[in-house]
């Protein structure tokens, strides 16, 4: 997405460009604008996701996760995939 990298993007790597093809650019972006969807949605890490995936306007929209298949699909597959990197 062009226009959520133009608001997030970072020259995390020091080379002088912010890049979506440099990892170090790219994941520091990414942890931006999770972090802020997380502050937006009070911690609620499920309405953070489905705002990533289906967008803030969504989310408000609908007073929680919408009833979108692909983004109900998207909060449980990667919520349910926490626990392999969290150790719990």
């Amino acid at each position: 997405m062009p226009g959520t990298w133009r608001s997030w993007a970072t020259d995390a790597d020091g080379n002088g460009v912010a890049s979506p093809w440099e990892p170090a650019d790219a994941i520091t972006a990414q942890g931006r604008l999770m972090c802020a969807l997380a502050d937006r949605y009070d911690g609620r890490v499920d309405l953070a996701l489905a705002a990533y995936n289906a967008g803030p306007g969504a989310v408000d929209a609908a007073g929680g996760v919408p009833a979108i298949a692909e983004t109900r699909n998207y909060v449980r597959a990667i919520t349910a995939s926490t626990a392999g990197f969290t150790g719990a």
